[in-house]
């Protein structure tokens, strides 16, 4: 049989709700079959319309959308966590242990990707910087001692990647201090 028009859905749907109409007189006036009727007189009564609710294919998702909102306000937060941390959050929150690519899959569609952070130094001041070149400028070249930091660079534990929305950049603020005490020689003693 073919489908019914949107004008004879509409039909059907009233002389339901109105009632005083059997099955067998629904279907002769609109030209379907019984059970037809039957299954639009169910939608009605289960969803309030003539269609079932639509439905995708698939198991539903383990991570719902209060784990989702969870995930956007931790990560605006800490964009330089692993998914092992982010796993541990949810179950802490919310009770849930959830696989690390189910987290990685639910970021994705939520439009967050990894991406490698940038470093910016909190202690980033145009006034400090204009302040430390007026006093170099007045300086002579054998007066400035220079010391080689690469062997004591306290970047260890810093994270070369971060979860940012597409399309915009991670960064991560960071403190230029550095672990390794020094002791300037100087050819005096």
């Amino acid at each position: 049989m073919p489908r019914l028009t949107s004008n004879e859905l509409e039909a059907v749907s009233s002389m339901l709700r109105r009632g005083g109409f059997t099955l067998r007189n629904i279907a002769a006036v609109v030209g379907c079959s019984i059970p037809t009727i039957v299954r639009m007189r169910e939608n009605l009564e289960k969803f309030g319309r003539d269609k079932s609710a639509h439905r995708r294919g698939g198991r539903l998702a383990s991570v719902t959308l209060e784990m989702r909102d969870t995930l956007r306000v931790y990560l605006s937060e800490h964009s330089d966590r692993y998914l092992e941390e982010m796993r541990a959050l949810l179950f802490d929150i919310h009770g849930v242990l959830v696989s690390t690519s189910t987290i990685s899959r639910s970021l994705s569609n939520m439009c967050w990707s990894k991406k490698m952070n940038r470093r910016r130094a909190k202690e980033r001041k145009p006034d400090l910087r204009d302040f430390y070149m007026d006093k170099v400028s007045n300086l002579r070249s054998w007066q400035l001692v220079f010391i080689d930091e690469t062997g004591c660079d306290g970047l260890v534990g810093f994270r070369k990647k971060g979860w940012r929305r597409f399309k915009l950049q991670s960064s991560i603020e960071a403190r230029g201090s550095r672990s390794c005490p020094h002791t300037a020689k100087t050819g005096l003693s």
